[in-house]
Order: C-alpha cells, then structure tokens, then sequence
C-alpha cells in the first residue's frame, strides 16, 4: 500500500510529506495512527481508494 507520513514515527526514516510504499498491514496501522494517508498509486491505470488527509 502505498502511503504519505503526516508526521515521523520512531520506527522509519520517512519525514512528513515522504511516500512509502509498504506492505498493507504496516501501513494501515500508519494510517490508523495518524502518522500517514493512503496515497494514489503511482501506476497508470490504476484505481486505489485514496484517503483525504488530515485537515
């Protein structure tokens, strides 16, 4: 899944505005964290559900 980071966690080197892409599970807890949002795959032609970020 691929991810942006709102904000750094203690675990990885990604900086807020970094993308990532990790396995699902990992990122969904990102996600659930509030650390990152889903991010639009980077492939044409495909269509993921893409979380807006946090406001």
């Amino acid at each position: 899944m691929k991810i942006k980071f709102i904000k750094p966690h203690f675990k990885y080197s990604y900086f807020p505005g970094d993308t990532a892409d990790l396995d699902d599970e990992v990122a969904e807890k990102l996600v659930e964290g509030g650390y990152a949002f889903a991010a639009k795959s980077a492939e044409k032609g495909t269509k993921e559900k893409q979380a807006d970020p946090p406001k």
